[in-house]
């Protein structure tokens, strides 16, 4: 998992920085141009982002660069150390989205309400608590990079949808759980008018699993934003939903 973390990471960073390395280099070449009395037009970057996914922790198949796996992590689930990393590399280079491409939360439960639920104990061991926990935590590590500029677009994945023990389908519960704890996400335009001075002029989150044959409510899980004439787009992970 690490590897892959970081892959993603050290991919969008080196691209980033070719991007605004190039830009840098044509601003400045039109610049010496343009004292030349040149009227050479020159590019300019006016959106970018950074995208990473799977910064979750298994507790029990868990990424051995991490050996022995801290207190913290095992409660939580999330490889925090890799993660909090690449949060400050995009930090770094203030990209304007992060695109997580899923599978933020260990999940892989059913967020359905425990069968014991009258006891502390039933509670806070069910796949409900764990699924909001994980998130809480999640979110907890993202909250700094909406302050710094840069809006988080989650994506779900296999983890937050589907059920190990279903045989590996996606279920209801869990949408709704992802909707919960992630749908304020998707999107604020409020806060997306704040950061970049303007409001998408098109965005598309509602119930559109009818297209591929699917036959529960997927508004917030298959999206698509349009910010200054930019398509970008988030498909939820479905193979094997029922």
């Amino acid at each position: 998992m690490l590897t892959r973390l970081i892959s993603r990471s050290f991919i969008i960073a080196l691209v980033a920085m070719l991007i605004l390395g190039n830009g840098a280099l044509q601003s400045t070449w039109a610049r010496a141009h343009d004292d030349d009395g040149s009227k050479e037009d020159h590019d300019s970057a006016i959106l970018t982002f950074s995208t990473a996914g799977d910064s979750r922790q298994d507790p029990v198949n868990f990424d051995p660069t991490t050996a022995p796996l801290s207190g913290q992590d095992a409660i939580w689930l999330q490889n925090t150390r890799a993660w909090s990393r690449i949060i400050r590399s995009i930090e770094d280079q203030r990209s304007n989205f992060l695109f997580f491409n899923g599978d933020m939360i260990m999940g892989y439960g059913k967020a359905t309400v425990p069968a014991n639920n009258t006891t502390v104990a039933g509670i806070v061991n069910s796949d409900l608590l764990k699924f909001y926990q994980q998130y809480a935590f999640w979110r907890g590590m993202v909250a700094g990079l909406m302050e710094k500029g840069t809006y988080v677009v989650p994506v779900p994945g296999n983890h937050e949808t589907q059920c190990k023990a279903c045989g590996k389908k996606a279920q209801v519960e869990n949408e709704n759980a992802w909707r919960a704890n992630m749908g304020d996400l998707i999107f604020d335009n409020t806060r997306l008018l704040k950061l970049f001075g303007e409001a998408p002029d098109y965005e598309n989150v509602g119930n559109n699993g009818t297209y591929d044959g699917l036959t529960t409510d997927q508004e917030q899980a298959l999206l698509q934003l349009r910010p200054g004439g930019f398509s970008l787009c988030g498909h939820q992970y479905r193979p094997g939903r029922q």
